[in-house]
């Protein structure tokens, strides 16, 4: 297979609920990379963030949410939410590399494919620690991922 058609297939996408210890309702986190080399290797995995901002009264966590909403793209305040996590905007996209290199992008984005604004407002200790903790496990598991298909040298 050549590089052209590995990219060409479709990505293969992850999707994991985590309770972070932090968030009050947790967080979905979404990892995708490209089909294996003919070697099978993959040297990244993208990644989104995706914290639940409201849901249906249900189970207490760590189970997963009832009916969760995520925020939108170009979110203008409350009632800005969608049920459907492929409509829903990262509140932290990035990508994790076979070296342990990383691109992060913050903040909400205008549309889908957009470039998110760089901001994100934190209310108190609280929301920098569930953060922190969020770009941890997204960068952990991104090299499992990587462990997995043996690409993974984090010095």
């Amino acid at each position: 297979m050549t590089p052209e058609e590995r990219i060409s297939k479709p990505r293969i996408r992850i999707v994991e609920f985590h309770d972070d210890g932090h968030s009050a309702l947790g967080t979905y986190f979404v990892f995708m990379h490209d089909q294996p080399t003919n070697e099978g290797n993959v040297y990244s995995v993208d990644f989104e963030i995706h914290p639940v901002i409201c849901c249906e009264a249900g189970p207490e966590l760590p189970a997963e949410p009832k009916n969760p909403k995520f925020e939108k793209y170009n979110c203008q305040g409350s009632g800005d939410e969608t049920p459907k996590l492929d409509e829903a905007c990262p509140e932290v996209k990035g990508k994790v590399k076979w070296d342990g290199c990383s691109h992060v992008c913050f903040g909400n984005a205008p549309e889908p494919g957009g470039e998110p604004s760089g901001y994100i407002h934190l209310c108190g200790r609280h929301c920098w620690l569930a953060l922190t903790k969020r770009l941890m496990m997204a960068y952990e598991r991104c090299g499992e991922i990587l462990k997995h298909y043996k690409t993974w040298d984090d010095r």
